[in-house]
């Protein structure tokens, strides 16, 4: 979709497959496309609907956030990079022990980590665990220092970094403790 005019008060016009269309837009859509991204769109601009964040983004070709899903494979044992939001896929088949140390508090802007989010997910029916010194915020219990995957290809834990702690925000056959 090409964002072809983006004034608050009159239209926005796109194309899309479908056609050229023109759509009323209220400062609360305009507030909504502006939320996009740090920067609002522009006249010209190209968003991309992203079904899983259920929002509409720039697409890279416009310097926007929306790129293909990368996968970092993890092969051995070690630590994760607290400051790189990344997907990571564990590929050995084996057990597997990585360490995580804390974000740094604070925005991107500022050269924090807050708003990070790092995916591990297992390939294997290899066992892993992740561990933390305290850093977890599961929502089980105060102070969790671990993440055990199960021994099953698919376990998968999603944490987001905040004010130097980890916010779990999704876990499918991972115990915390």
């Amino acid at each position: 979709m090409a964002i072809l005019n983006s004034t608050d008060g009159s239209n926005v016009f796109f194309t899309d497959e479908f056609g050229t269309h023109s759509v009323p837009l209220g400062a609360v859509l305009l507030a909504a496309l502006q939320d996009v991204e740090a920067n609002a769109p522009n006249n010209g601009d190209t968003l991309v609907f992203n079904a899983a964040a259920k929002m509409w983004l720039n697409s890279p070709s416009s310097g926007g956030g929306v790129a293909p899903l990368v996968l970092t494979p993890i092969t051995a044992a070690g630590a994760v990079n607290p400051s790189v939001a990344a997907n990571y896929i564990i590929t050995p088949a084996s057990a597997i022990a990585l360490t995580l140390s804390a974000p740094v508090a604070g925005l991107p802007s500022a050269g924090g980590d807050d708003g990070k989010i790092i995916t591990i997910q297992t390939n294997t029916p290899g066992t892993a665990t992740l561990t933390t010194s305290g850093l977890f915020d599961s929502g089980f219990s105060a102070s969790v220092n671990l993440a055990s995957f199960a021994a099953f290809a698919g376990a998968l834990i999603v944490i987001m970094a905040y004010q130097a702690r980890w916010k779990v925000r999704s876990l499918n056959g991972v115990t915390m403790s």
